[in-house]
């Protein structure tokens, strides 16, 4: 009859837990998070076993353990077991380690083998576990956490305990599985609209001004903080040297904070990864998880490394900004804090936005450019305008005098007022020649005529021409002439004296002018030296660009194409032209020419 009763309360108990595993098995099929997945698992397993209390745990492997649900523990507890290291001598943390159960069937048992956690229990005033089991839930081989329940009074822990204890653990881990999917799908659809809605945002903003750095701090505004916590963007400057041109962080009153951080210790240049490796390589890098050895590698001593530990920086990807295939500056993206980390679809993102941020740079420049050529046009059409008319207004008045002469006029005055017709002819056609050589040369239609030419007999004809000029502007010509023969056109080289010539008596002040040449191995060099105005260290590269000039031109006339001629004219010729020059003191011009 005991036999009966004892079997007939077995089969009772089984289909009591086979009903509530079918019934755990239906609410975690609709769990969408591991809170209520643990819940689930935590009320309808004590309740099963008539547990005294019970608790599920999650592991993170750098965290521990990290309490998602208890019952029956007092509150005085609770904060006591929320958080527990993953470290052996206690059950729970045991089963983790070893992926097995444990199983603990007395009290007696319990503080024999767990002497310290069993002191802990007592301290906590929780009540006494006679009997307790812990269990790891794994899925596919890992421990993603741990169950465990305790009994008032002993519990041997028989098979059918063991079994439903087992089946509890496994729905867990196919809950949390579910969980897991659940929760990446909610947040993977949240960061595909927030990278949508950026964007668009962003491609918005990219296209709302011409002002690129403006632009480009209104994006990086933009980042944060809906793809980043920080933020940067730098900027290729004319020398090569990069520049942040923005920063921005979750707390605005972090940005002053960073760009002192970037003062007090500025990148290496040719540091191995982060910004300047993504300047000089233009590959994008991508970090999901930014780790001590990183940060040690990037620190520049123990301060700096102290530093950038306190930030929290969790995961970062730097991605070039390109105009082209040329690289203009890099764009950088931080997450900090328990943020999530950046993936491959961030990165692909990014590289996009970068994209376009080089093509807003490259349609900046473009109107930068387009809007200086017509300004500079403008000009030089009032500059040329004002050339040409200077001449042929004392054309006509020398034609008016001449036709005005009386018959009998002598004829040695006809002559004079002749020439200064004829002079102001030639600048009037010197003028023109110009411009028609600036339409050949952006034309592409400059051609050289080279036969061998003895180059100091140019020099010497060209300055002897020139000399009465010189002896007018109080200058003399003082030559200083190697014997050197090569192919060259004589006509274009003989027009590259001339206006070196001819820029030495306008800016000579009256001064000796010096004209050297020597042959250099096969090189040919030309140097004219005046002591006159000289030229501003900023000014003497410009002086060689087209419609530029180092001086007024109300107080010297000209239309600003004199040495850019004489420059293209040298370059054709496989040659090179440099200037030396301090302000009051004088300038040299050196033309290097191949032989051949």
């Amino acid at each position: 009859m005991v036999d009966a009763e004892h079997l007939q309360a077995r089969i009772d108990s089984l289909v009591d837990r086979t009903q509530r595993l079918h019934r755990m098995t239906a609410h975690l099929s609709t769990a969408t998070s591991y809170e209520d997945v643990s819940r689930i698992v935590v009320e309808e397993g004590a309740e099963a076993l008539g547990a005294q209390t019970g608790a599920l745990w999650r592991v993170d492997p750098a965290a521990g353990l990290t309490m998602l649900h208890a019952k029956g523990y007092p509150e005085s507890a609770l904060s006591r077991v929320a958080k527990i290291p993953l470290a052996p001598g206690i059950p729970v943390s045991d089963a983790v380690l070893t992926g097995e159960p444990v199983w603990l069937s007395s009290l007696a048992d319990y503080e024999q083998r767990y002497p310290d956690s069993a002191a802990r229990t007592r301290s906590m005033a929780a009540p006494p576990a006679y009997s307790t089991a812990a269990l790891p839930v794994t899925y596919q081989g890992n421990a993603v956490g741990v169950i465990a329940l305790t009994f008032e009074g002993d519990r041997p822990f028989d098979a059918d305990d063991q079994m439903f204890l087992m089946f509890l653990a496994l729905h867990c881990a196919q809950g949390f599985e579910r969980a897991r999917v659940m929760t990446e799908m909610r947040v993977n659809a949240v960061i595909a609209e927030e990278r949508a809605t950026f964007k668009v945002r962003a491609g918005a903003v990219l296209a709302s001004s011409l002002d690129y750095e403006e632009t480009l701090r209104n994006v990086a505004a933009l980042a944060v903080p809906r793809i980043a916590d920080w933020c940067g963007v730098e900027l290729v400057g004319p020398d090569g040297k990069s520049k942040q041109v923005a920063v921005a962080h979750v707390d605005p009153a972090k940005v002053e904070y960073a760009r002192e951080l970037a003062l007090r210790y500025p990148p290496d240049p040719d540091a191995a990864t982060g910004v300047p490796n993504v300047l000089r390589t233009g590959v994008s890098e991508l970090y999901p998880q930014i780790r001590e050895e990183l940060l040690a590698a990037g620190a520049k001593d123990a301060e700096h490394l102290r530093i950038l530990r306190e930030l929290g920086l969790r995961s970062a990807m730097v991605v070039p900004i390109k105009d082209r295939e040329k690289v203009v500056g890099a764009i950088s993206f931080i997450m900090s804090g328990d943020h999530r980390e950046y993936t491959a679809a961030d990165l692909a993102m990014a590289e996009q936005l970068a994209q376009r941020a080089g093509a807003a740079i490259a349609n900046a420049m473009l109107y930068e450019q387009a809007t200086a050529a017509v300004r500079m046009r403008d000009e030089f059409l009032l500059v040329a305008g004002h050339e040409l008319r200077t001449p042929l207004a004392a054309m006509m008045l020398h034609h008016q005098v001449l036709v005005a002469l009386p018959l009998d006029t002598p004829i040695s005055k006809v002559h004079d007022r002749g020439a200064k017709l004829v002079k102001q002819g030639e600048r009037l056609s010197r003028l023109i020649d110009e411009l028609l050589d600036v339409s050949r040369i952006t034309a592409g239609k400059l051609t050289l005529e080279r036969r061998e030419l003895d180059l100091e007999d140019l020099v010497r004809d060209v300055c002897t021409r020139t000399a009465e000029t010189a002896e007018r502007a109080g200058s003399t010509i003082n030559l200083d002439l190697a014997h050197v023969a090569g192919s060259w056109d004589r006509e274009r080289l003989d027009q590259v004296i001339t206006n070196l010539l001819s820029n030495a008596i306008k800016y000579g002040k009256g001064s000796p002018i010096e004209v050297k040449l020597s042959r250099q191995g096969d090189t040919a060099v030309l140097a004219v030296s005046d002591r006159g105005i000289g030229i501003s260290p900023e000014d003497q590269t410009r002086v060689f660009q087209r419609f530029e000039r180092a001086v007024s031109p109300r107080k010297f006339g000209g239309l600003g194409l004199g040495l850019w001629i004489v420059r293209q004219l040298v370059v054709a010729h496989g040659g090179t032209i440099t200037v030396e020059s301090a302000l009051g003191v004088g300038s040299t011009f050196t033309v290097t020419l191949p032989l051949h």
